[in-house]
């Protein structure tokens, strides 16, 4: 499958109508290519490792506001552990030595994010939309979570 055929079955999916009808609206556009300029060359993007079943709503489900939703990414020996509910996306960064940690957007825009000395975080209120996470170290590249849904 090319990727003209994933289109094809996204737009369908989504009912944007056939594909030969319209091109992807220009904030869309504007937005992917936002989402790629924020990541730096030498950062290194962390791995899912752990998603706890029943965190995730079914295909075609759109998941309550109160559902928490767990996520573990891990590079290295840099964990990051992140929840999300109705009001805050809460989590731990182990180690915390010497880190700074950001909330990104995909338009670029970055928050620094406060840890406690046992590297806890808690973001209030709980960010909308698709954010990752940026963890800088003294040594070494910065390592970026992928996108997900806060």
């Amino acid at each position: 499958m090319d990727d003209h055929e994933i289109m094809m079955i996204l737009r369908e999916a989504l009912s944007l109508g056939p594909p030969e009808d319209e091109d992807p609206p220009d904030r869309v556009l504007e937005a992917a290519y936002a989402a790629g300029n924020w990541v730096l060359l030498d950062a290194q993007l962390a791995e899912l490792v752990a998603e706890p079943a029943g965190t995730r709503a079914a295909p075609g489900v759109r998941a309550t506001l109160a559902d928490p939703h767990q996520l573990t990414y891990r590079l290295h020996d840099l964990t990051v552990e992140c929840e999300s509910d109705a009001d805050a996306l809460l989590g731990m960064v182990t180690p915390a030595q010497a880190l700074r940690l950001e909330l990104v957007r995909p338009d670029g825009t970055h928050r620094p994010v406060d840890l406690d000395a046992d590297g806890r975080f808690l973001v209030r209120p709980r960010p909308r939309g698709p954010v990752a996470l940026r963890c800088t170290r003294a040594a070494g590249p910065a390592i970026v979570t992928p996108w997900f849904l806060a």
